[in-house]
């Protein structure tokens, strides 16, 4: 079974897909979580999936990947 952090993951990953999904082939109810609220924008639904992604990685047994995923998330912010 899944603990807390892994379904944190699973959600915030498939989240940023399904949304940048919805940016890639133009679907705009994809684009938001919730029908009264804004668009979600491709840029967060990215670091969306990839926070999700490297948390999966850190809980599981592939740390090193999630400190890469990591360390390129810092470098894209702070350039920004």
């Amino acid at each position: 079974m899944l603990q807390f952090g892994q379904w944190a993951a699973v959600i915030a990953t498939t989240t940023g897909v399904v949304v940048m999904a919805g940016w890639i082939t133009d679907l705009a109810p994809l684009t938001r979580i919730v029908p009264a609220f804004v668009t979600m924008k491709f840029n967060t639904a990215l670091w969306i999936a990839l926070d999700g992604s490297a948390l999966l990685f850190r809980l599981g047994s592939k740390r090193a990947i999630a400190g890469v995923i990591a360390l390129a998330l810092a470098s894209a912010v702070t350039r920004s």
